[in-house]
């Protein structure tokens, strides 16, 4: 949407075009969001939208698989929580960047109804093992980033 806007005309437009579409799963998603951000390059506002770049304070949301599961009491809020993917078997792990252990406790059940005011948080019950410092979390994404840069940029060349 954004290219097809702000940038209809760019060269490398129909290049993240043909990443678009090969894309079959979240690897090569990951890909066309590259793509999308180096055209986009340091230009985040339009209009009345800013788009962050990853492992900024100010996000307000971040996908839980860059840090296997930690997070820090800065983080506001994580994306990506889907069942499928919530694992505790050290193989599946291993299987994909995108599995990650369960952030919650394993007995704790989620009852949305419990989710209101003023008691909201205790809805959920949290592993406290993965409450981490800014500083560790920080770090983290930072080498995460780079090694999504860099299977980036080996994508690319295949194309």
């Amino acid at each position: 949407m954004f290219l097809n806007r702000y940038y209809p005309n760019h060269p490398r437009k129909e290049k993240c075009e043909k990443i678009w579409a090969k894309t079959v799963g979240i690897e090569e998603h990951s890909y066309y969001v590259g793509c999308a951000r180096s055209i986009m390059d340091d230009t985040m506002e339009f209009d009345k939208i800013i788009i962050y770049p990853k492992g900024s304070h100010k996000a307000w949301v971040r996908d839980i698989w860059l840090t296997q599961s930690e997070w820090a009491p800065r983080d506001f809020m994580l994306h990506d929580l889907e069942e499928y993917k919530i694992t505790n078997d050290p193989i599946q792990l291993n299987v994909s960047p995108y599995n990650y252990s369960n952030p919650f406790l394993s007995d704790a059940v989620f009852h949305s109804a419990f989710c209101t005011f003023p008691d909201g948080l205790n809805c959920w019950k949290y592993n406290t093992t993965f409450i981490k410092s800014d500083k560790i979390v920080d770090e983290k994404i930072k080498r995460k980033t780079k090694e999504l840069r860099l299977r980036y940029l080996k994508y690319i060349d295949t194309l």
